[in-house]
């Protein structure tokens, strides 16, 4: 049984460490991807182009000021999912050293519960601002202001509260663990 708990702890910190790095290679990518596509949107084939281009611009090639302004809106979701890779990396750091129910785990795990809940009125801001530039070249009485909540933001909203709520359990767990451990 020890044997089996032993393996299972090797397993953990391996993989661990590996989505540890992982997230380390994204915190640093994800701003690059963002301003290379929109930098060069005009020079990529068009199965890569944003279908809310072909929606709300009436020409395919943006100028650079709108090129600029949707990577500033881009940057946000980026801003958060760069956070969220942060606080993952500690929390796989503290799986690395075996420290599965501490006060950190819980708070890495709250704050990235927070973050998924910002993400869900995030993405509304964020598509408002992007179809605006978008469509800011577009002559006067044809630029686009769009506001919507989808599936995808109600389903954030749902998964950051569940977030949040095992984040409360497991701190509750802690808790009862903590005092157990000085029961005699």
């Amino acid at each position: 049984m020890e044997n089996a708990n032993n393996e299972n702890i090797s397993r953990i910190k391996k993989i661990s460490s590996r989505l540890r790095l992982a997230c380390s290679a994204i915190f640093y990518i994800m701003p690059l991807t963002v301003i290379c596509y929109w930098a060069f949107y005009n020079e990529i084939s068009e199965g890569f182009k944003s279908g809310l281009v072909r929606q709300y611009s009436q020409t395919q090639f943006l100028p650079a000021m709108t090129l600029f302004l949707c990577i500033a809106v881009e940057m946000i979701p980026a801003a958060l999912i760069m956070l969220s890779t942060k606080y993952l990396s500690g929390l796989f750091a503290l799986y690395e050293k075996s420290v599965f129910f501490s006060e950190q785990n819980v708070t890495y795990i709250r704050k990235l519960g927070n973050i998924v809940i910002l993400w869900s009125f995030m993405d509304i801001v964020k598509q408002t601002l992007l179809v605006l530039a978008i469509s800011l070249n577009n002559p006067p009485g044809q630029r686009m202001l769009v506001i919507g909540i989808g599936t995808f933001q109600l389903s954030l909203l749902l998964i950051g509260y569940i977030i949040v709520l095992f984040s409360r359990v497991m701190d509750e767990a802690r808790v009862m663990n903590d005092e157990q451990q000085y029961i005699v």
